[in-house]
């Protein structure tokens, strides 16, 4: 009598976050966090009631916001069936405390497609839910006794770029407006 083979257990191959929200820094609602697998998968319903089984971070991170809920979890087809999992976060009264760099496991839940294998493997957190950008509120102003000829250093675009200061203590960077003074010698110079 011929007996099929089960299925290997589906191997975590990725966790990837996006800054799906577009809304700035860090964990908001509706960034995601996206989670291959090597094979196909059970597609097995993940909900905020079993998520941290499903798929167990590290350092005592959560998926779960401060109210207890995700926003959903979908499955799709990259390779294969169901290899694919979707984790739309949400932010009810404090956002989940996932971060990038978690180490993201497999736990009992996700398994292949007869549910007879748990997944295995492991998988860190990588891509971004969102940049830190730095603003600059203002520029460091000269005092009022200062020498011609002080130099400022900014860097734009990875150039540093030195600027030369006027009698009056204000950074020149660039050309002047019509009608103003321009201390003679005034350069900018880029290394």
């Amino acid at each position: 009598m011929w007996r099929a083979e089960a299925a290997p257990a589906p191997i975590l191959l990725s966790a990837t976050a996006s800054d799906a929200s577009t809304g700035g820094a860090g964990v908001q609602a509706g960034d995601q966090v996206v989670v291959r697998f090597d094979s196909s998968t059970n597609a097995v319903a993940i909900t905020a009631a079993n998520i941290a089984a499903a798929l167990p971070l590290n350092n005592g991170h959560s998926w779960l916001d401060g109210a207890g809920a995700i926003a959903s979890a979908v499955w799709s087809t990259t390779t294969f069936a169901n290899d694919t999992l979707t984790v739309t976060l949400s932010a009810g009264t404090a956002t989940p405390t996932v971060a990038i760099a978690d180490t993201v496991s497999t736990g009992t839940v996700i398994a292949d497609v007869s549910s007879a294998n748990p997944a295995t493997g492991t998988a860190a957190l990588a891509g971004s839910f969102g940049v830190d950008r730095l603003t600059v509120a203002g520029i460091d102003r000269a005092p009022a006794s200062t020498t011609l000829g002080r130099r400022h250093a900014t860097v734009a675009n990875g150039v540093k770029v030195y600027d030369d200061l006027n009698d009056d203590g204000v950074l020149d960077t660039g050309e002047p407006a019509l009608g103003s003074r321009r201390r003679p010698g005034w350069s900018q110079r880029r290394w």
